[in-house]
């Protein structure tokens, strides 16, 4: 499923990171990131499966992905800064 959802999601528009996170089994406002992709070309080749090991992943809560959780509804962002993140810090900071 994340291969034809990076084949398709490639065609509508360049994308340069992608990060998934679930909510499942966590009080309201907590995420697990469950994958951080920062070359999104190799997207197609990921085989890990996040859901193995799932209580491994860190809990989070709050910044831009909290914010994100909190409106329960897509959002597109162009041009962010993300440097004071307090999870995602400098992880999606384009690059000099």
């Amino acid at each position: 499923m994340l291969r034809i959802f990076g084949q398709g999601i490639r065609r509508l528009r360049p994308v340069e990171k992608y990060i998934s996170l679930s909510t499942r089994d966590l009080d309201p406002g907590n995420y697990r990131i469950t994958r951080f992709v920062e070359n999104f070309d190799r997207l197609d080749s990921i085989q890990n499966d996040p859901w193995s090991r799932r209580h491994a992943l860190p809990v989070h809560r709050g910044g831009l992905l909290g914010w994100i959780i909190e409106r329960s509804e897509p959002v597109i962002l162009h041009d962010l800064d993300l440097r004071d993140d307090p999870v995602l810090g400098d992880r999606l900071a384009k690059e000099s």
